[in-house]
């Protein structure tokens, strides 16, 4: 026999959050950690019930900041700091507490950083309208601010029945913990749904272990890469946001120590190698904040130099002004005499996936970070 539980679309979204769990590489941890939110009356009687009345129950505990777009900042720096292994939700009000997370969900969605945002939205009945700091569409009446979130999402839904959720809820959870699809995921919530009490199934609110991927590049790609890195003759990787998130900072330093091939790195790469390690091309040109930032002539003078650079990114590398012109921003593109080796794949896939054995028999090169720049 089937056992359904009966709570509001607020107690139930709160419960559902709670069984929703990551694991990689063997160890498992909560995926959303607790709730950042500023109530009005959008959210204040339907998931602010929920939030006080189950999250207690299930360990949750609840951020009250002073700016709705502070709150996805923090979220979004949060899930940075956990590897994307954890994030917070966030939930607001309607109108401009709403679209006062807009900028947020953008930084977390071009990041691809995740963080669930729960935005309220005008009354799917209709009959109590407008309402307060509702903001609404002049003549297409199921349009609202919540809209806004759309192109700034990974996911987004507006929930009109509370059955809903069934289908809307996993699909967020499984765009917020893939690798490769993962960014801001909007959840918007109307007024009046929010408190509507529904028969929920109860395997619904059963525990779900969500598996974090690590899928590695093709071993066609490896070799070719592998050919193009035996006859390069100033090597150079750019470490990005893959190596951190995908725990690969052992193995990076091992390789560029292995074959003396200097390191720089991205914004997102930052904490890939410590300051003081060999090899790091941003200190050894002088430069204080790594590849792309001032004095914009040492970037741009070791790059002329470059033959083949390595990454894990498809798209822009290069942030430097004069070298992002000359080198079009493409990856897999020929860019003068100098090439881009891309392994493209999840960024998780950094780990392990195959340079360091193909690369290996291949005599050593130079110990020195001035040998592979060529001095």
């Amino acid at each position: 026999m089937n056992r359904s539980i009966r709570l509001t679309v607020g107690q139930a979204l709160v419960r559902f959050v709670a069984g929703q769990y990551v694991e990689r590489d063997g160890r498992e941890n909560r995926f959303i950690e607790g709730f950042w939110g500023i109530f009005g009356h959008g959210n204040v009687s339907g998931l602010g019930q929920g939030i006080v009345e189950v999250a207690a129950q299930e360990g949750f505990r609840f951020y009250r900041p002073q700016n709705e777009q502070g709150m996805v900042h923090i979220a979004t720096a949060f899930a940075k700091h956990r590897n994307r292994l954890a994030t917070f939700a966030c939930t607001t009000s309607i109108g401009p507490g709403a679209t006062n997370m807009i900028t947020g969900a953008a930084t977390a969605t071009v990041n691809r950083l995740p963080v669930l945002l729960l935005p309220s939205d005008y009354f799917a009945n209709r009959i109590p309208d407008p309402v307060l700091q509702q903001i609404e569409h002049p003549i297409e009446r199921d349009v609202s601010a919540s809209d806004a979130f759309r192109p700034v999402s990974k996911f987004f839904d507006r929930i009109s029945r509370p059955e809903q959720l069934l289908a809307s809820l996993p699909e967020a959870f499984r765009i917020l913990t893939d690798p490769a699809d993962t960014g801001a995921v909007t959840i918007s919530l109307p007024e009046d749904v929010q408190t509507e009490a529904f028969d929920w199934p109860a395997e619904f609110f059963k525990k779900r272990v969500w598996h974090v991927r690590r899928p590695l590049p093709e071993p066609e790609l490896i070799g070719a890469i592998v050919e193009r890195l035996k006859r390069a003759e100033r090597p150079l990787i750019i470490s990005g946001g893959g190596t951190v998130y995908s725990q690969a900072w052992v193995e990076l330093q091992n390789f560029a120590e292995e074959f003396g091939v200097p390191v720089t790195e991205t914004q997102a790469g930052k904490r890939a190698l410590k300051w003081i390690e060999r090899g790091d091309l941003s200190k050894r040109v002088g430069k204080k904040d790594g590849f792309g930032y001032r004095p914009w002539h040492a970037t741009d003078r070791f790059y002329h130099r470059l033959q083949v650079t390595i990454s894990k990114r498809r798209g822009p590398f290069c942030c430097c002004q004069r070298g992002a012109a000359r080198c079009k921003q493409t990856f897999g593109l020929a860019c003068g005499s100098r090439r881009t080796a891309d392994l493209t794949g999840s960024e998780s896939s950094a780990k392990g996936c195959g340079l360091y054995r193909h690369l290996r028999p291949i005599s050593r090169r130079g110990s020195k970070v001035e040998s592979a720049m060529g001095r």
